[in-house]
């Protein structure tokens, strides 16, 4: 990897090299007076010191190589790796000072920002830097320049290389004991109230933002001049329609909130599959309603890794959703947006519809958990997270 060099203003007369301008003019007073061989000699060295430190540190600088590693593949939030460095020295001299500088990308996982090492000719040596990984998501660190001194710490060089790798921190997955989610007899009369409202026949129903091409009805679509969608087995009727809202959190910490909202997200979701419930998960991404089918384990797989990579700050799409909520007889949404949001308003009443919402101040008077607003097909339930990311749903924590 080609290596830039920094040039950096510091203070120049340090202790070493106030020791070698004395040294020198003690070495120039005594060839000047007495002359002679030993003391021409000394002076002569004392000149020469400076010319081979630059050299030695130009050549260690060009002849340093790095590789750095974690000691784990799959990292969970809240999990500590060893993040290791190693740095190999192909000239024939010894590196006595090497500093190596570090950084990530959100200033929280390394227990220290630089290094400092001595390495032999030809040889390689390694240095262990804690990390831990407070929250989920992507963390980019690694080395952003080193720094060779020479023996008598007359010169440093800083040479800037930028290496740097990412790691993917998944989120923490908890299991619940119960979830809250409808019964049987609330999702047979949800589904008898869509039906009443329905316009396209069982098995087909009119394209929303989101649906996948391969579900396009395109017989229909050609015949009705409107996209049409494809309906198997009644799936949104015994599907279970999950969104997490994206859109930016205002919180006194932002992280700690984002990652409480996909856990508990996660947890529901994980809950009801080992139930054998087919679910839909969407969420906004670029504006645009993105959804994956979870009906097994390798879907779930598939969620999970997304849900670590996910980035919160999307503009308001719950509009957008709320129309794409209306063809599914059971909806739960997760969100972090404040009860009087038009978010909460605009629900709609032709389907059953659970709004999780995060709020990270626990509250005393806030005794039941299932308070409802709305029409009666609409159910309100509070999360609460706390210090360490757990999440609690209405009191329960996970």
């Amino acid at each position: 990897m080609r290596k830039k060099r920094v040039k950096k203003n510091r203070k120049f007369w340090t202790g070493t090299r106030l020791t070698y301008l004395v040294l020198f003019f003690v070495s120039f007073s005594l060839a000047f007076f007495m002359g002679g061989v030993v003391p021409y000699s000394l002076f002569f060295i004392v000149l020469a010191i400076p010319v081979f430190s630059f050299l030695q540190i130009v050549t260690l600088g060009r002849n340093l190589s790095f590789s750095q590693k974690l000691n784990t593949k799959t990292i969970t939030k809240g999990q500590e790796a060893i993040y290791i460095i190693t740095v190999e020295n192909h000239s024939i001299l010894t590196a006595p000072f090497v500093r190596i500088m570090l950084s990530d990308n959100k200033n929280l996982a390394l227990s220290q920002n630089c290094v400092t090492m001595s390495i032999l000719p030809c040889r390689h040596e390694q240095c262990n830097v804690f990390v831990k990984f407070t929250y989920r998501g992507e963390y980019t660190f690694g080395i952003d320049s080193f720094v060779v001194s020479d023996f008598f710490r007359l010169f440093r060089l800083k040479y800037k290389i930028n290496s740097h790798f990412s790691v993917l921190v998944y989120p923490k997955l908890a299991h619940l004991s119960n979830f809250l989610a409808r019964n049987h007899a609330e999702l047979q009369s949800g589904a008898m109230l869509q039906k009443g409202t329905e316009e396209t026949s069982a098995d087909t129903r009119k394209y929303v933002i989101g649906d996948p091409l391969n579900r396009v009805h395109w017989n229909l679509t050609a015949q009705k001049n409107e996209m049409i969608s494809k309906l198997y087995e009644n799936e949104n009727e015994t599907s279970i329609l999950f969104y997490l809202d994206t859109s930016e959190i205002i919180s006194a910490d932002v992280f700690l909130s984002e990652d409480a909202l996909v856990e508990a997200c996660l947890a529901a979701v994980w809950h009801l599959l080992l139930q054998e419930k087919k679910i839909v998960f969407a969420r906004a991404q670029d504006g645009v309603i993105k959804t994956i089918n979870v009906f097994d384990r390798n879907d779930f797989q598939h969620l999970y890794a997304a849900l670590a990579k996910v980035v919160f700050g999307e503009l308001d799409t719950s509009e957008k959703f709320l129309t794409f909520a209306g063809a599914y007889t059971y909806s739960i949404i997760f969100t972090a947006k404040s009860l009087e949001s038009g978010f909460f308003k605009d629900v709609p009443l032709n389907s059953l519809l659970d709004l999780y919402f995060l709020d990270d101040k626990v509250e005393e008077n806030q005794n039941s958990p299932n308070k409802r607003l709305g029409s009666a097909q609409t159910r309100i339930i509070k999360l609460v997270a706390d210090a360490d990311a757990a999440v609690m749903f209405g009191g329960a924590s996970l």
